[in-house]
């Protein structure tokens, strides 16, 4: 988390919470990029645009403000690093979030379990 919150009070982990929520709440196939933040802190958001720049490509989940709102500059993405074997899609979450959700499938059928179908439908359609 590149900001901080500037209540009194608040600690370095004030506004993690509300990111790790809204991350952990996203669809797969969603970001929470200019998701607006509707937390109860007040959020530090005194960065030039460069530092903003910076902290997006370098994978920070961060705030800015964008008028009158304070809103997510980026959704967290922890590959930073690119490689021959994990090229620049590899960096959206979303890719590894339906990565992740296929081989979660491929684990289920090697062992001989059912899959809710349902779970898949929602998976296809997505």
């Amino acid at each position: 988390m590149m900001n901080g919150a500037t209540d009194s009070g608040s600690d370095v982990f004030s506004l993690v919470y509300w990111g790790t929520g809204v991350i952990a709440g996203m669809d797969v196939n969603k970001s929470a990029l200019n998701k607006i933040y509707d937390g109860e802190y007040s959020v530090d958001v005194n960065y030039t645009q460069t530092q903003l720049e910076n902290a997006a490509k370098t994978g920070k989940f961060g705030f800015h403000r964008v008028e009158d709102k304070i809103r997510v500059l980026s959704d967290i993405d922890s590959l930073v690093a690119v490689t021959l074997e994990k090229g620049d899609i590899f960096r959206r979450k979303y890719i590894r979030k339906r990565l992740e959700f296929a081989l979660e499938v491929c684990i289920e059928i090697s062992l001989g379990r059912s899959l809710r179908e349902s779970k898949l439908i929602v998976w296809v359609t997505r």
